[in-house]
């Protein structure tokens, strides 16, 4: 089998936990596929495509994929997920496994992801922190964008926000996992319903 493993490296994966999982999910799956002997490739992105390594078998190749997840430092600090399946989608031919690991804050990506579903067998892992899920109500407050730096105020005195997920539309390719939570139990609970069918 050929395994891909898109990783976003952007900023906004530095707020809580998010990058630590996001590392931990990415050499888990590899990990998976080097017992099963599955060729693994990797797409580190940000709003560019950073690093490409291209898919091979084997426990030192997978070793070195390991070691560039938790040491590799992104040039630039932008989200743009559309980019990294259109490149993706140029240089793999051959049909994949392909996991497309981020938190998605970023828009304009649908029609790519429809693409890479007609070609490959795409996986969405949407890592999320607690505190990005809702806004609780009864406050103004101000956010810093941690991809551009810009500021903005939420007045937030009436009612709670909750931010809109279109990914709610490829359900059936979507694991949702929270940096408050054990991710274990979502990948196993994914596969199992997976296996069902």
């Amino acid at each position: 089998m050929n395994l891909f493993l898109l990783i976003d490296m952007s900023r906004s994966n530095s707020f809580g936990r998010k990058r630590d999982l996001i590392s931990e999910i990415s050499a888990t799956l590899a990990f998976s596929a080097c017992k099963n002997n599955d060729r693994v490739g990797v797409i580190f992105f940000t709003d560019r495509v950073e690093r490409f390594i291209p898919s091979r078998n084997g426990r030192k190749h997978i070793l070195s994929i390991i070691e560039n997840i938790l040491e590799y430092q992104p040039v630039s600090g932008g989200t743009n997920v559309a980019n990294a399946l259109q490149f993706f989608n140029r240089i793999e031919k051959k049909k994949s496994v392909v996991f497309l690991i981020s938190d998605f804050l970023d828009d304009g990506y649908q029609k790519d992801i429809k693409i890479t579903l007609n070609h490959h067998d795409l996986v969405l892992v949407r890592v999320v922190d607690k505190a990005e899920e809702r806004i609780p109500a009864g406050a103004v407050f101000t956010f810093q964008d941690l991809e551009t730096g810009e500021t903005a105020v939420l007045d937030n005195m009436r009612r709670e926000f909750r931010p809109d997920s279109r990914l709610s539309l490829y359900k059936a390719n979507l694991i949702n996992i929270r940096t408050d939570e054990d991710y274990v139990k979502p990948l196993q609970q994914f596969f199992r319903r997976r296996g069902r069918k």
